[in-house]
């Protein structure tokens, strides 16, 4: 008889414990799945900032390596630009 009632206060254990796990598991994969969506907007507008960077960094050493002759050239352009934007 004593061994009936370990048995059956070992299997209320057992099934707490599965439970906990249960939900031990369902909220890592729900923090996990929050957290993907979260970050997913970040690394586009990462990749799209990277991009620009990269032009800006071009657009740069352009403008350094330019002779005298294309500065005033590309100061003009820059110029006309600006006066029909406003």
């Amino acid at each position: 008889m004593a061994a009936a009632g370990d048995a059956a206060v070992l299997a209320g254990r057992l099934a707490a414990l599965g439970i906990a796990l249960v939900f031990a598991l369902a909220s890592a994969s729900a923090a996990g799945a929050g957290y993907a969506w979260v970050t997913n907007p970040y690394a586009s507008e990462l990749a799209t900032l990277r991009s620009r960077a990269e032009f800006d960094s071009f657009v740069d050493r352009r403008l350094l390596t330019m002779t005298a002759a294309e500065r005033r050239q590309f100061d003009a352009l820059m110029k006309r630009k600006t006066e029909s934007n406003r």
